[in-house]
């Protein structure tokens, strides 16, 4: 008996080796410092800017959720002891729905309604180029202005320099991976 090619089994090797490979938009992690220390205004500024917003709650036990301002980001308010000032630390979900800027512009204009001014802010880890460049071109313009132009508008405008020096060669991921170690 000759072995002889069988189209069915064919298939269902197929379809027992595919895979699916999954993926999704890079999340920034991204931190705004607030001038004061025990993180009241923080967390009230977290609780309106997040997407999920806050549950209120009845002295009777009843409870409703009102939604936040940006549906892209998770926040809340936390101390850092470290700095004495305290934060609201946000994921970035979606930074093409809500560029890092808008998440400032926001805490910045949240806290100034509670009489509290910011302390800069602070990216986690690494943040795509085109992130920068559009935060750079909203506190700049627009105009014949280089990368670099941009880059430094946007550490200046979102105050990323302010506690800890950021160094865009090394935090923006485009020239992280290009050794750019200017």
């Amino acid at each position: 008996s000759s072995v002889g090619f069988d189209p069915s089994l064919s298939i269902q090797i197929l379809i027992f080796s595919m895979s699916w490979i999954g993926s999704r938009d890079i999340l920034i992690a991204y931190n705004v410092n607030i001038d004061e220390t025990d993180a009241v205004v923080a967390k009230k500024i977290g609780s309106i800017i997040r997407g999920s917003g806050r549950l209120i709650k009845q002295e009777n036990g009843e409870k409703m959720r009102v939604r936040g301002m940006v549906q892209e980001i998770q926040g809340m308010g936390v101390i850092l002891e470290t700095h004495s000032i305290s934060q609201v630390s946000m994921n970035i979900l979606d930074v093409d729905k809500c560029p890092i800027h808008k998440a400032f512009e926001i805490c910045k204009s949240l806290a100034k309604d509670h009489a509290v001014s910011l302390k800069g802010s602070e990216l986690v880890g690494l943040v795509p180029l085109k992130s920068m460049l559009e935060t750079g071109r909203w506190y700049l313009g627009e105009g014949n202005y280089s990368e670099e132009d941009y880059v430094d508008a946007a550490i200046n405008g979102l105050g990323l320099s302010e506690i800890e020096t950021f160094n865009p060669h090394n935090r923006i991921i485009e020239w992280a991976m290009a050794g750019d170690d200017n």
